[in-house]
């Protein structure tokens, strides 16, 4: 059963936002992807659908993985016309001790065989920036997608064989 807190739009026209409340279950990285593409789709951000959704599962993977508590996603429509979103993934900290500094991407991609590890560098090819950031609340992972791969803005070009 999905655990799926839904709250109301806020802002105007060049500030919306969405927030969720998710539970733990293994069924929330799926919901999470849908809620994003959902409303992408709702802000006519289709052509950032497919990225977002790959963003959105990578961090909430993670902070299923290697957080504690609750986990809100958001997602914000950045200001003017064309200009991207915003995703956060906020939970409360890592489970084994208090705070993180920052998560920075892996030195390098893993190796071929290697079954995990690919997740931030997913995240740093298909964003056009992110980044983290720890408080008393929790730590919030973020990323920016401004356009699809491979475009201007993009740090990864299309069909890059780096992951």
């Amino acid at each position: 059963m999905e655990t799926i807190t839904l709250t109301p739009v806020i802002g105007g026209p060049a500030g919306h936002r969405r927030f969720w409340r998710l539970g733990r279950e293994p069924s929330t990285v799926s919901a999470a992807r849908r809620l994003i593409r959902r409303q992408l789709m709702e802000w006519a951000a289709d052509e950032l659908a497919e990225d977002a959704s790959v963003i959105t599962s990578e961090l909430v993977t993670n902070a299923l993985l290697h957080a504690r508590g609750p986990i809100v996603l958001t997602v914000r429509l950045l200001p003017g016309t064309g200009a991207g979103v915003r995703i956060d993934v906020r939970d409360q900290g890592p489970c084994d001790g208090p705070g993180r500094t920052g998560i920075a991407p892996p030195a390098s991609p893993p190796e071929h065989m290697e079954t995990g590890g690919r997740g931030l560098h997913l995240v740093t090819c298909l964003a056009h920036d992110w980044g983290s950031v720890s408080g008393a609340d929790g730590h919030t992972v973020w990323a920016v997608l401004r356009g699809p791969a491979g475009s201007p803005m993009s740090p990864c070009p299309k069909g890059s064989s780096s992951l």
